[in-house]
């Protein structure tokens, strides 16, 4: 008796087995650890890479060019006919191209795990780290007593980052 009438073993409403459903997650981790070993494949050959990811961030890397480019990863499936950044993406690879940086095609998969699954919008560049100035504060004894200024610094990102420090 019981009811259970065909439904041994299965999970939930779905048709697959239990089986089924192990199998299928022994499959993604697998894929999940060869995605990794890939990766890490990339970061031998250049060591010590950032991975910058979004079209944005992308193309204002590309634009500043205070990196090496190494690669852009761009995602194979992409069909730019459906997308409003579709001249921004044409951009990035055309400037990619002028910084003699090689351009692959990948998976959305090699995508997310060089993003840490984070919003890549199709495209990631590998490239040098950014080196940082260090930034020094002007002595506040040459400014003129009681007088107020204003100093704008710009740190040095891709993304331009304002700081305003007033000094009395």
């Amino acid at each position: 008796g019981g009811g259970g009438g065909g439904g041994e073993g299965r999970v939930g409403r779905s048709t697959e087995t239990r089986e089924e459903m192990l199998q299928r997650q022994r499959e993604f981790q697998a894929l999940q650890a060869e995605r990794k070993s890939w990766l890490e494949e990339q970061d031998e050959e250049h060591p010590g890479s950032d991975y910058v990811h979004g079209v944005s961030p992308v193309l204002a890397a590309l634009r500043a060019g205070r990196r090496s480019f190494h690669r852009l990863f761009v995602q194979e499936t992409m069909d730019l006919s459906k997308r409003k950044d579709a001249a921004a993406l044409a951009q990035i690879e055309a400037m990619a191209l002028e910084h003699d940086c090689d351009i692959v095609r990948v998976d959305k998969g090699r995508l997310n795990t060089m993003s840490d699954n984070r919003p890549h919008q199709g495209v990631v560049l590998m490239s040098s780290p950014l080196d940082f100035e260090e930034l020094r504060c002007p002595d506040p004894g040459c400014l003129e007593p009681g007088e107020n200024k204003l100093m704008l610094e710009f740190i040095g990102m891709d993304r331009e980052i304002a700081m305003l420090r007033r000094f009395s």
